[in-house]
């Protein structure tokens, strides 16, 4: 039956199902069936007050008919309808939320701690102001962790984390890392090759998306730490024809020298 939604039910007293017209006053109100006719409620209101719940909304206002079902509809022998810990007649006078929705913008954040009951996302970061404080997310701030990505971005893009400017912890920032060097903002070596993309981009100056960056047959990490270190960024460090990875691996000579056994002949052309 209508008014079965509210929480006391036993307030609404069925008077008659009959359609007895369209103006009521006082405490009574009409809810028109789906058959055409109309049921007539009357609530348990004190007929010497009229605002019986001190909400600061009369009687009259709470049960107009026009307003049953529709979240403008409050409840008058409740102060707060919604349990929302704000009085209905505030709620309709001083914000405008709705007095029977606890959350009216429907951001999962409640009206009386919601800084803007009517906006579900002030920051403008396409992240619901209840979901960015239940995550730990600042709803005032589109960029909470000021790497000039939007928070919304890094969430529902780029998958990096809205919390750190620096995802994956290389010492590059995760908007660098998408719009300026191209690595992996969520892997600290995009090339797997055991150096850092930042110690490859700004400390060796080698490729931090090949683990071979002079193509020379050595991984750049095998190059620096060689018990004789050859350069990660030169094919043949000593220019003698034979790559670094030749001479390492397959022919045993020195990688930094020209004429190995110093007989007059380069090792290139031995």
């Amino acid at each position: 039956a209508p008014g079965a939604a509210w929480d006391d039910p036993s307030n609404l007293v069925t008077i008659t199902s009959t359609y007895l017209g369209t103006q009521f006053a006082g405490d009574t109100k009409a809810v028109e069936n789906h058959d055409g006719t109309m049921t007539l409620y009357e609530y348990a209101t004190d007929p010497s007050d009229p605002d019986t719940d001190a909400d600061g909304r009369l009687d009259s206002q709470e049960t107009r008919p026009f307003w049953y079902g529709s979240p403008w509809y409050s409840h008058p022998l409740f102060d707060d309808t919604d349990r929302d810990g704000l009085w209905d007649g505030d709620e309709v006078d001083n914000y405008g939320t709705a007095p029977k929705l606890q959350d009216t913008d429907g951001d999962y954040w409640i009206d009386s701690s919601d800084d803007d009951a009517l906006d579900p996302d002030m920051d403008f970061d396409f992240i619901l102001d209840g979901l960015e404080v239940f995550l730990g997310l600042s709803p005032w701030s589109a960029d909470t962790d000021g790497d000039n990505l939007g928070d919304g971005e890094e969430m529902n893009a780029y998958f990096t984390g809205p919390f750190w400017w620096d995802s994956d912890g290389d010492g590059i920032s995760d908007e660098e890392e998408l719009r300026n060097t191209f690595t992996d903002p969520l892997s600290w070596d995009s090339d797997r090759d055991g150096l850092s993309d930042s110690f490859e981009r700004y400390g060796l100056g080698t490729n931090p998306w090949s683990a071979d960056s002079d193509a020379d047959g050595m991984f750049d990490i095998a190059e620096i730490t060689a018990i004789i270190p050859t350069n990660p960024l030169s094919w043949s460090s000593d220019f003698d024809g034979l790559s670094d990875g030749e001479e390492e691996y397959l022919l045993g000579t020195h990688p930094l020298r020209v004429d190995t056994d110093r007989d007059g002949t380069w090792d290139g052309a031995e």
